[in-house]
């Protein structure tokens, strides 16, 4: 919620990587095929609150893991975790 610091605003603050799961009827599965995605670069919106970033070779993928260590612009640390699932990577018509 609020502005982040643009200049913490860098690829090596960002990691992203995708995995697949084993589906079967029992719950929970080891991580295969995991793969660190490169970030290739970050942007930030006009008000500081949006954080666009550039990932080489993205696909569909049912497991993707996002985390950040960026700064506000009051220089508090702001660190997350976003676990997130890609269905489809064509443009809206």
């Amino acid at each position: 919620t609020e502005p982040l610091d643009a200049a913490s605003v860098k690829p090596e603050n960002i990691h992203v990587k995708t995995w697949a799961l084993k589906r079967t009827r029992n719950y929970g599965s080891e991580h295969y095929d995991e793969k660190q995605l490169v970030v290739r670069g970050a942007s930030l919106s006009n008000d500081g609150k949006t954080l666009g970033i550039d990932v080489a070779v993205l696909q569909s993928t049912w497991c993707m893991e996002i985390r950040y260590s960026l700064r506000s612009t009051d220089g508090k640390l702001v660190e997350g975790t976003i676990h997130n699932t890609i269905h489809d990577l064509t443009a809206p018509q």
